[in-house]
């Protein structure tokens, strides 16, 4: 079962009502009965509606950023994997270590885009469960 958080906003870009509420969630795994929410709430005059997939959070630990020599060393390995990262995934640092922290958003998942475009840019990681 996926949880669906669908928006509709007015021609000024306010939102507006979808199902009762301006924020619906939906918790689905028919597509067709959100196609059907989407279609009445256009017919209705809303002008646009926004459908987020909201998807559990996910975490990988840098393998080897302990090991880093000195501040300048970490930084420059936070800055390469920084750059490498889509906007729904961020580092965290703590006790030591550093962590990438965030949530599969469409084809941006840990295991199919952000862990493999590290290990190109010679850089591990590895999924962990909190």
């Amino acid at each position: 079962m996926n949880e669906y958080i669908v928006t509709g906003y007015d021609e000024e870009q306010n939102e507006v009502p979808i199902i009762g509420n301006h924020t619906t969630r939906i918790l689905t795994d028919d597509w067709a009965y959100i196609s059907r929410v989407v279609r009445q709430a256009l017919e209705r005059g809303v002008h646009v509606v926004e459908i987020n997939l909201q998807a559990g959070r996910r975490r990988a630990k840098v393998i080897g950023y302990e090991e880093c020599d000195g501040l300048y060393e970490r930084n420059k390995l936070q800055t390469r994997v920084a750059l490498l990262l889509p906007p729904n995934y961020c580092l965290a640092e703590e006790d030591d270590a550093l962590f990438i922290d965030g949530s599969d958003d469409r084809g941006w998942t840990l295991d199919g885009f952000v862990i493999p475009r590290l290990a190109a840019a010679q850089v591990t990681a590895r999924e962990v469960t909190r």
